[in-house]
């Protein structure tokens, strides 16, 4: 059986200021946070779509 084509799943990025970083991937990328935990500084976005 063949692996399914998924397309870009995730990414990680280590920022200095998260809320920055989240409001411009949500302006300018559309992306929408489906993840953030505050007491960690970690948060996953999604295009909503597969790249």
């Amino acid at each position: 059986m063949a692996a399914a084509d998924l397309g870009l799943t995730h990414v990680a990025f280590a920022v200095r200021n998260l809320p920055a970083s989240l409001d411009f991937y949500r302006t300018y990328a559309g992306m929408k946070v489906v993840h953030h935990r505050t007491d960690a500084r970690v948060a996953a976005l999604s295009p909503g779509s597969p790249i």
